[in-house]
């Protein structure tokens, strides 16, 4: 059948933020030593570094079902 898209209706997402949002300073300079200590590939860095980051954005995580193993103890 000629038109017939297997996957459904394409739909297009509304766009929620005119900019991209800032992660945490804490959470750029971890992302910025796994690049540099090479744990992220080099084709992947360039995006990592772009990231925009903020001092004053809070790193806020939602509470882990799970504990560290270091918090055990």
């Amino acid at each position: 059948m000629a038109g017939l898209d297997i996957f459904g209706p394409t739909v297009d997402p509304k766009q929620l933020y005119s900019k991209r949002l800032p992660i945490s300073a804490e959470k750029y300079r971890d992302l910025i030593k796994l690049c540099d200590d090479g744990n992220i590939p080099e084709p992947f860095q360039a995006e990592y570094r772009s990231l925009p980051h903020s001092a004053r954005q809070e790193d806020i995580l939602p509470e882990s079902d799970f504990d560290d193993p270091e918090e055990e103890e």
